[in-house]
């Protein structure tokens, strides 16, 4: 067995600290604007729906690239490669239609500022 062997005078390294930082989602954390990181939202919420669907109807993926497209194989995860208008119409072929709304964004925000965003949305 080897020795330890101390180390006089020296003390031991302290950790670095680091700033911590909270984000509303994965997309503002990974994205460098609010407007990558919406777009980001709407295809990975498009495809979750979709999915949703699927499972929902019980259909088989060939059932669903049949209804959907087939491109639909190409989906598994990977929305990144669908633009939000190609997951839309297959949203629209799955028989779901879009509905949308606006909120002021949280990109960027402190923790603190977003709850007040999100109570100033309230109607």
């Amino acid at each position: 067995m080897k020795k330890k062997t101390k180390v006089r005078g020296k003390a031991p390294a302290k950790p670095i600290a680091q700033e911590s930082q909270s984000f509303h989602n994965v997309w503002d954390a990974l994205c460098e604007t609010g407007g990558d990181a919406t777009k980001m939202k709407l295809r990975s919420w498009l495809a979750m729906e979709l999915e949703r669907r699927i499972k929902a109807q019980g259909w088989s993926k060939a059932a669903a690239r049949k209804r959907c497209g087939p491109r639909l194989a190409d989906l598994n995860g990977k929305f990144s490669t669908f633009t939000a208008d190609e997951l839309a119409e297959m949203l629209g072929e799955a028989g779901l239609e879009l509905r949308i709304r606006a909120v002021k964004s949280t990109f960027g925000k402190t923790p603190p500022e977003r709850r007040k965003a999100k109570k100033g949305n309230k109607a």
